[in-house]
Parts: structure tokens; C-alpha cells; sequence
């Protein structure tokens, strides 16, 4: 079942306005934010491409760019954590 969606999605992938219409809970776009720099940042790089990704992302999530600055710190921080702590074996 999931991989059915799974290539669906990548035959006809969907605009991102269309993916995150209707979130209006600030939680729930501060999440989802978190989770799509997560994902772009995992090779410990951020693309130009992917940077404009995340600003069109902030942008129709209404995420001013305090807020976003805050996420991608605190989210980085925590990545940095989690690996250093890979990194020990602990």
C-alpha cells in the first residue's frame, strides 16, 4: 500500500502549496518545517536549491524569519547533538 502512494507521489508530484494548504496551526507548520530542514540538511549541507525550497516552504506556512531562524538552530543544534553523541558510541 505504501509503496503504491510512495510512486504515485513521485509520478505526479503535487505543488507545495497544494501539500501544505489548509495547515494553520502555528505547531503544526512549525513541525513541518522542522521536518523538511531535517531532511535537506541530513548530508550536513544546504543547498541554494534548497534554500529557496525552505523560504517557499516558510513562506506559504506564514513563517516570518525569526521564527524559522529559531527552528533551523535549535533543529541544527539538535542534529549536531545526536551526531556528536553517534560519533562517541553513546
Amino acid at each position: 500500500g505504501v509503496g503504491d502512494l510512495v510512486d504515485r507521489e513521485l509520478r505526479e508530484p503535487r505543488p507545495l502549496k497544494e501539500i501544505v494548504e489548509g495547515i494553520t496551526d502555528p505547531a503544526a507548520a512549525a513541525t513541518l518545517y522542522v521536518l523538511a530542514f531535517t531532511i535537506v540538511r541530513a548530508d550536513e549541507h544546504v543547498t541554494g536549491a534548497e534554500r529557496i525550497y525552505l523560504a517557499q516552504l516558510a513562506n506559504l506556512l506564514h513563517l516570518d524569519a525569526d521564527t524559522v531562524q529559531s527552528l533551523e538552530k535549535d533543529t541544527g543544534e539538535r542534529i549536531d547533538r545526536l551526531g556528536d553523541q553517534g560519533q562517541l558510541g553513546g
